[in-house]
């Protein structure tokens, strides 16, 4: 399941209809050894962090039925987030630059 969940996900957030998804990108899916609760780890620019966690949120009906969907089960697995703020190497770049 865990790969069926992943794909779905992937899948179904790239086609939510939510500009604050946009930046927003899978990870990896953990699923609890029950396979009834599912953990993932999403990844935004640190600046859009929050507002991805709001949509995410909003969206966790919609992508719960998506995943149930794609991994023919009756129940849909809870969905749990991580959202992980993403490093700009340019930025990293340009101050280590800066401290030369």
């Amino acid at each position: 399941m865990h790969a069926a969940a992943f794909e779905a996900l992937s899948l179904a957030l790239a086609s939510a209809d939510d500009a604050r998804l946009d930046d927003a990108r899978l990870m990896e899916v953990v699923p609890n050894p029950d396979d009834a609760h599912l953990l993932a780890v999403i990844s935004a620019p640190a600046d859009a962090c929050e507002s991805v966690r709001e949509a995410l949120s909003e969206a966790r009906a919609y992508l719960r039925r998506e995943i149930a969907t794609e991994v023919n089960r009756k129940r849909a697995p809870e969905l749990g987030f991580v959202v992980l703020a993403t490093v700009d190497a340019d930025a990293i770049t340009k101050t280590e630059d800066e401290v030369r």
